[in-house]
């Protein structure tokens, strides 16, 4: 039998400005744009086999992200694979975003960062 959902289609981000958020993701993770309506876009990574983030703009406060109740460890909901770990975390602080502490255990690890609206992702080297 074939599986029912055999992947991801998309990751649904809410954002506050549709056109700013647009124009961060294409900047920031280099993005392509597939379709921009008046309050919702769908970009894609060049891999077009991955999910593509669908931004939906939004008045609501909530956002991507959750803090572990035992840790207080604040966690993204979605974490990006790159084999350059430590070289994104540089280029995401010479673009001036917002990132957590670069942890790393010997050659693997990650850290999160933050989008314009404060949604958390994480960036790791690990794929599974």
């Amino acid at each position: 039998m074939d599986q029912l959902i055999p992947k991801l289609s998309s990751i649904e981000v809410p954002v506050q400005s549709l056109k700013a958020s647009i124009e961060w993701y294409k900047t920031i993770l280099e993005l392509e744009v597939t379709y921009e309506g008046e309050h919702d876009a769908m970009l894609r990574f060049q891999s077009k086999d991955l999910p593509g983030l669908y931004l939906v703009q939004t008045d609501s406060t909530e956002r991507l992200g959750f803090t572990d109740s035992r840790t207080q460890i604040k966690h993204s909901v979605v974490d990006f694979y790159t084999p350059n770990l430590e070289e994104l975390y540089k280029d995401l602080i010479r673009q001036n975003v917002r990132v957590t502490e670069l942890n790393l255990n010997g050659e693997i690890g990650g850290f999160g960062f933050y989008d314009l609206d404060n949604n958390l992702f994480g960036a790791c080297n690990i794929s599974h």
